[in-house]
């Protein structure tokens, strides 16, 4: 009987993990997945984060790596984390050790970096997959350790070594092609737009959503994702929904049935915009890392499928302003959205799987 494989899966980005997870199980019952990564939200803070949250839904099993990072503003927690750097490689070593897997498939970040150089210095191959438009610089350098770097969009094959790197698309989650045929939600047949700040909401988006809401019930329906800190500021309208958080069938029937998504510009937004042929405001959260959410939200209004406004100078009317200006013109952003979507790998997931199962062939 053929020995057991296993694979270690770490990484900023959950849910493209998740969706290759999923697929490799799904094909290939002789491996273990083990997940590394933050069991906690944020630095200093108690409640469970995401990863942890999605990891232990989904059944597979999550060891916790309190790592190091440096960030741009200077604060309290920032000398935490700096501290933290030297005790992550320690503990990266300490999971290599301990799980012995035969893979590490990383997904970028922080807390990925220590995990893939430890494993290199093991002598344990890895693979990574960037989701960006722009790869930030804890990716960069773990795809100098890395035998096969995935990439999410064509212009990004450039930024790595040619011999290594294969364009696979962004790994989606099966139930973004198949939601489910009901609505969860108490809305009526008016145009729908979803509102997401990412997996935890976003605050500002919600202070220049919640003033409109009653202009824009009048012709549309609304799925707003407002995060648990802003929940009990929803106004109360018919045709208008909020949540502090959407679970999986939710979501995928939300951003399914989507006339336009207004949110963040997050990679996985992003790349369900693109993949789905959605049409989309993006609202870049101004500090994110090398200015990454701008320079995925700029591709996509680049070929006419979006628009992005800059969070600085913008106001409820401004916003609202942008939204029936888009469907004022919703045929045309519909068309380009309908054909670049074609340019977007739909099977991202099960090729970042293969290419993994490439990689354990030879371990």
């Amino acid at each position: 009987m053929a020995k057991r494989k296993k694979i270690l899966m770490t990484g900023g980005h959950i849910t493209p993990a998740i969706a290759v997870a999923d697929a490799l199980k799904k094909t290939n019952t002789q491996i273990d997945i083990v997940f590394a990564g933050r069991d906690t939200s944020i630095e200093g803070s108690n409640s469970q984060s995401e990863e942890a949250r999605l990891v232990n839904q989904r059944g597979f099993r999550f060891v916790s790596i309190q790592a190091g990072r440096i960030t741009r503003a200077f604060t309290l927690l920032t000398a935490v984390g700096i501290f933290r750097i030297p005790f992550g490689f320690i503990a990266a070593f300490g999971i290599c050790l301990s799980e012995r897997p035969d893979v590490i498939v990383s997904f970028g970040g922080y807390v990925a970096l220590p995990v893939v150089i430890a494993g290199w210095m093991l002598a344990i191959p890895s693979i990574t997959h960037e989701q960006t438009l722009s790869p930030g610089l804890a990716n960069r350098i773990i795809g100098l350790f890395a035998k096969k770097i995935c990439v999410s969009f064509p212009q990004t094959v450039k930024d790595f070594p040619s011999d290594k790197t294969v364009l696979t698309g962004l790994p989606l989650r099966e139930s973004m092609f198949h939601p489910p045929k009901n609505s969860p939600f108490p809305l009526g047949n008016k145009p729908l737009i979803i509102v997401t700040g990412g997996s935890t909401g976003a605050v500002t988006l919600n202070r220049l959503v919640f003033p409109i809401v009653e202009n824009l019930t009048t012709y549309y329906s609304i799925i707003h994702q407002t995060g648990r800190l802003d929940l009990q500021n929803a106004p109360d309208v018919p045709n208008y929904f909020a949540t502090a958080y959407l679970d999986e069938p939710a979501y995928a029937w939300a951003i399914g049935h989507a006339d336009l998504v207004v949110g963040r510009s997050g990679a996985n937004t992003v790349g369900e915009v693109a993949v789905l042929g959605k049409v989309a405001l993006f609202v870049p959260l101004p500090w994110s890392g090398g200015n990454e959410q701008y320079e995925n939200a700029r591709y996509l209004e680049t070929v006419g499928t979006s628009q992005v406004l800059n969070q600085k100078n913008l106001t409820p009317g401004k916003l609202l302003g942008a939204i029936e200006g888009i469907f004022r013109d919703k045929q045309t952003y519909d068309k380009k959205a309908v054909e670049i979507s074609r340019e977007f790998p739909r099977d991202g997931a099960v090729r970042v799987a293969d290419q993994v199962m490439a990689i354990l062939s030879h371990a």
